[in-house]
């Protein structure tokens, strides 16, 4: 276990102020992105920034002091995915925290160096909820959650993901409907195709595999588009928006894909199934 101590404030940044957050942890303890001890320590506390501060101007070399504060921090390295909401992260040891933040919210003196937070680490095979609940009863004044609950808790993010998701399934749905519309106005243009293809022996099975297999194409050429426009657009978005590509979303977007359309696609078989060749190529209904 680690403490984790969090400041959110300001700092001028070649001319211009940026939001950030200066968190405290334990070098080599768990809630630190990296052990800060196998750096070389000058005469200013060390910190490792967020890759987005690079946006800003940021520097290894640099001395970051925030607003309010007279002690600064002096960058010795960057690490990625670190940002805590959105806001350009430095990450320090506990005593060098304790020290800035007292000195931009000087009533917090007498606390000393108590941290917001504690980061557990469980070994493995643990089930880490079983851990929580020790904990609790053994100190029977903390609320111990796992790291996605953490998550959650922060400001805003459950309504995010709820807004996100909203709009995912809604695409998914517009997409099998776009793909049953599409097929059936194929059909009705391709009836006497259809009609032609019946005549000569085609079963309604092997028309159901060709639609299905028509649909396939659909979906994987439309999912090809969406991931190359997707990654020319995270190619433009400024480096301070967190964006990270996931090999695992991806799969699970193209399989959603695939299904969808193949549904929408094998819609439109109950119309084909219903086409007669003798009504078809005689031009009845």
């Amino acid at each position: 276990a680690s403490g984790v101590g969090i400041q959110l404030g300001s700092a001028t940044v070649g001319g211009e102020r940026i939001d950030v957050a200066l968190i405290g942890t334990e070098p080599g303890r768990p809630g630190a992105p990296v052990d800060l001890s196998s750096y070389p320590v000058g005469g200013d506390p060390i910190a490792v920034a967020d890759e987005s501060l690079k946006a800003a101007g940021v520097e290894i070399g640099d001395l970051i002091v925030m607003t309010g504060a007279t002690t600064g921090v002096r960058i010795v390295d960057f690490v990625d995915d670190s940002a805590f909401l959105l806001a350009g992260t430095l990450w320090t040891d506990i005593p060098s925290w304790s020290t800035i933040r007292t000195e931009i919210v000087p009533e917090l003196a007498f606390r000393g160096d108590v941290v917001d937070s504690v980061a557990v680490a469980t070994e493995a095979g643990v089930e880490p909820s079983i851990v929580a609940a020790d904990i609790d009863v053994a100190l029977g004044f903390t609320e111990t959650v796992t790291t996605s609950q953490a998550i959650s808790a922060l400001p805003a993010v459950d309504q995010q993901r709820s807004t996100f998701n909203a709009i995912i399934g809604t695409s998914f749905l517009v997409v099998g409907i776009v793909t049953a519309l599409f097929f059936a106005l194929i059909t009705l243009e391709k009836r006497g195709l259809i009609a032609v293809l019946k005549a000569i022996g085609s079963t309604n099975r092997s028309l159901l595999g060709g639609v299905i297999l028509q649909g396939l194409i659909a979906g994987v050429g439309g999912f090809a588009l969406g991931f190359a426009l997707s990654r020319l657009i995270g190619a433009v978005i400024p480096p301070e928006v967190p964006l990270t590509f996931l090999t695992g979303t991806a799969q699970s977007l193209l399989i959603a894909t695939l299904v969808m359309g193949t549904l929408g696609a094998a819609l439109s078989f109950r119309r084909i199934s219903k086409i007669d060749p003798a009504t078809a190529l005689g031009g009845g209904t």
